[in-house]
């Protein structure tokens, strides 16, 4: 991917993180989930997988933005850099680890 064009990506994750305050491995679980099943996450594991180890290998902050203060002054709903690396880094794992993914369902008429 080319100079932070996983930012997109990663900032559609952190939308769907903005009212969580853990992030464990359960909702890094679920997060993986719907990137698998394309229920939040129209463009599929592969997209979401390369763009998460971008942002990871990469010395560019991933808490910018609106994502950098919780939402409504919620301090309990704050995370670190590291803390979203470290969500992140699991969200990878789980998509490594249900390879191969199934493929894209068919659009319902």
């Amino acid at each position: 991917m080319a100079t932070e064009s996983w930012r997109g990506a990663i900032n559609m994750i952190l939308y769907g993180l903005l009212f969580k305050e853990n992030l464990d491995e359960t909702n890094a679980a679920i997060t993986a989930d719907a990137i698998i099943e394309y229920r939040s996450f129209g463009q599929g594991p592969r997209f979401f997988l390369d763009a998460i180890q971008e942002a990871l290998s990469s010395n560019k902050p991933i808490m910018t933005g609106m994502f950098a203060e919780p939402p409504h002054g919620l301090d309990e709903l704050r995370h670190s850099e590291d803390d979203m690396r470290s969500f992140l880094a699991s969200v990878a794992e789980n998509l490594r680890r249900r390879q191969p993914w199934p493929p894209k369902p068919e659009a319902e008429h």
